[in-house]
């Protein structure tokens, strides 16, 4: 990138967030999250198993409710921060990553102000501060306003970031309750406009109503080219607030960039929810605590949604380069094995409506046989009769064979 006209690239960001072609978490942040722990080894892994079961219930049992987790506890903000935070970082470098790939969104501004709503532990503010901390991307200047309900985190946040230092940025803290908007609505609004607002894994933890108050607010915080991204859980309950979102969308000026194609009305807004979710894994170090090793989750699901106030896609570029080839979110469907051949259904959302493809080996029809496997949330480009299939699922490089 060169300074002086703010440039990012597909290329320089994967380059940024990627060892062989795996999603990293640098071990500056791992030392420093060590340096923040005060519980014993034992204590932290024995409720890191306490904080999985209760994810874990979560998703099996489907509960249509947000999730109650008390960040207060000493030993849950230990547990957090060692298991789920360091994935957390990555939400901002996927987020940019993907944004880069769409021209309207390249050049960027030297000075940006990012809001952080939930902010927590610090995963996004982490994740944004090491980003951005290098050469190619060294004079912007990035002011963070970080919101969360609970102060403990809060505090958890400044402490990891002392250690890993933040020369090229102002950080602001506020304790507010994102539940009720209207209480905190002043501290939003004094800091727009925003050119980035991120939320991670808040909606998990708000009931319907305050999400949709919530959402309604964004586009006052924005400014002319600002972006939301919305990471979550892929619960049944969060992607029933996503497939709304995506919904809402058009009636208040915003744009879906990722993952829906453009002008698309959601066919899943009245069942279950999005079905289209990513999984990323990355490489995570185990982190070193009093002589003994507790290693981090090494896998990110998520349900994203990345909302734009000008009306640009990921889609644009790929459509331009490929423009003979339909465009399409795609979901796995479960695989089966029929006279030898292996068969896979594909859901994929394009901007002509939902549509089923089947994935064969051995079989005339659709063969994705020199393909890699699709992923969940990965997004596909297809020929009317199919005789060319393209896979685009940045930044874990799905690559043509």
């Amino acid at each position: 990138m060169r300074k002086d006209k703010n440039i990012i690239t597909p290329e320089l960001i994967e380059g940024l967030i990627t060892e062989n072609e795996s999603l990293l978490i640098p071990d500056s942040i791992l030392k420093a999250i060590d340096k923040c722990l005060v519980s014993t080894p034992q204590k932290i892994e024995a409720q890191g198993i306490v904080l999985k079961n209760l994810y874990q219930e979560y998703e099996r049992n489907r509960k249509s409710e947000p999730a109650q987790i008390d960040y207060s506890d000493e030993i849950i903000l230990d547990a957090y921060t060692v298991y789920y935070m360091p994935r957390s970082t990555l939400i901002p470098k996927i987020a940019i990553d993907l944004l880069s790939y769409c021209e309207g969104f390249q050049k960027i501004p030297q000075k940006l102000r990012i809001l952080d709503l939930g902010s927590g532990t610090g995963g996004v503010v982490v994740g944004l501060l090491d980003l951005f901390n290098n050469d190619a991307l060294s004079n912007i200047f990035l002011e963070i306003v970080a919101i969360d309900l609970s102060k403990a985190a809060l505090g958890r946040q400044k402490e990891i970031i002392k250690h890993i230092g933040h020369s090229n940025s102002v950080l602001k803290y506020h304790s507010a309750d994102l539940s009720a908007i209207e209480s905190c609505e002043e501290v939003l609004q004094h800091y727009a406009p925003y050119d980035l607002i991120f939320s991670g894994s808040l909606l998990t933890e708000l009931d319907p109503t305050s999400v949709d108050a919530l959402i309604k607010e964004l586009p006052t915080m924005l400014n002319g080219m600002g972006v939301v991204v919305i990471a979550e859980a892929p619960r049944d309950y969060v992607i029933k607030q996503i497939a709304r979102i995506s919904n809402m969308a058009r009636a208040l000026d915003l744009h879906v960039y990722y993952p829906c194609p453009p002008k698309l009305e959601c066919p899943k807004v009245a069942g279950k929810g999005c079905w289209v979710w990513r999984r990323d894994e990355f490489v995570c170090p185990a982190i070193d605590v009093k002589d003994e090793s507790l290693q981090p989750t090494s896998i990110f699901p998520a349900s994203w949604i990345i909302l734009s106030t000008r009306p640009y896609s990921i889609y644009d570029g790929l459509q331009s380069q490929y423009p003979n080839l339909i465009w399409g979110a795609v979901a796995p469907g479960k695989k089966r094995v029929v006279d030898d051949v292996s068969e896979q259904r594909l859901g994929v959302c394009t901007c002509k409506g939902r549509q089923e493809l089947v994935r064969r080996r051995k079989a005339d029809i659709i063969d994705f046989s020199s393909q890699e496997t699709a992923k969940r949330g990965s997004i596909i480009g297809f020929s009317e009769d199919f005789s060319e299939v393209r896979y685009f699922y940045p930044p874990s490089k799905s690559k043509e064979e």
